[in-house]
């Protein structure tokens, strides 16, 4: 929301009009007047999600070459821009999606599957908007700042095919649990059936432009100096750990045992 809120400020009248899908309970008080907000679900898709990036969707695809996209992109996006593509419903879509989070998938594995169910992810909401311009600005949350992997990518080309998205599902025994309606569209894709995701190379991404102005580099680095205005011995472990939650939080609360009680690898703060 802050991000939108301050693009129209520094916008003003040149900005047409917009709208932005924002977690529950997070509509800024001081809102303008062009960017409408809409309140969705993190992390499972909802139903105002849907019809926020629904709005977002008949936006751009009236658009001309001399028309301008500012795309604003911030971690959680993948769940709040849920648009099922062709045959498949929402219903279903929330049920992979926490199948895969239950099942322990990166979030390469779980944006692979999401990009190939979806109507805008992994690039088509760039091929809809085609042929205006296209400027992304992103806030990444994502380990190594993948801009296909941030949001799932819905302006950058697609890196993951239907063979990828199928490949997930078997990998973590999926194939017999998801919407029979979801494997048939992945075989389908598979067999080129139905069109892929817009890959490196495609017109749509001609006039394409992406800057990522924030990331988890960033905020640690935010941190470090926090910590050093008031005292504290601070070291940054590694900005490149994922995992489960529970056995990244054991190994993290090993790191502080061993600092509490042998000063390594930091002296106490």
């Amino acid at each position: 929301a802050a991000m939108a809120i301050t693009l129209e400020q520094i916008l003003g009248d040149r900005l047409a009009e917009g709208t932005v899908n924002i977690p529950e309970g997070t509509v800024p008080r001081k809102a303008g007047h062009k960017i409408k907000f809409v309140e969705a679900e993190h992390p499972i898709p909802s139903e105002s999600g849907m019809e926020g990036t629904k709005q977002m969707l008949d936006l751009v695809s009236e658009l001309g070459s001399r028309d301008l996209v500012i795309c604003l992109i911030s971690g959680g996006g993948s769940a709040l821009m849920p648009l099922p593509a062709e045959g498949i419903e929402l219903g279903e879509l929330q049920e992979v999606t926490q199948l895969l989070l239950k099942s322990g998938a990166t979030i390469q594995e779980v944006n692979a599957v999401r990009k190939h169910l979806s109507a805008v992810k992994g690039g088509q909401l760039a091929r809809a908007a085609y042929p205006a311009k296209i400027i992304t600005l992103i806030i990444s949350d994502v380990v190594g700042d993948r801009l296909d992997t941030i949001a799932s990518g819905p302006t950058y080309w697609d890196l993951t095919t239907y063979r990828d998205a199928f490949s997930v599902l078997e990998k973590y025994k999926l194939t017999e649990k998801v919407s029979p309606s979801i494997i048939a569209r992945l075989r389908n894709g598979v067999r080129g059936a139905i069109p892929e995701t817009p890959k490196l190379g495609e017109e749509c991404f001609r006039n394409a432009y992406y800057k990522i102005i924030a990331s988890n580099a960033d905020a640690l680095e935010m941190a470090v100096e926090a910590g050093r205005a008031h005292d504290l011995n601070v070291h940054v472990l590694t900005t490149t750990m994922q995992g489960e939650a529970c056995q990244v939080g054991e190994h993290l609360a090993r790191v502080a045992k061993a600092v509490c009680q042998a000063g390594k690898p930091i002296p106490v703060p």
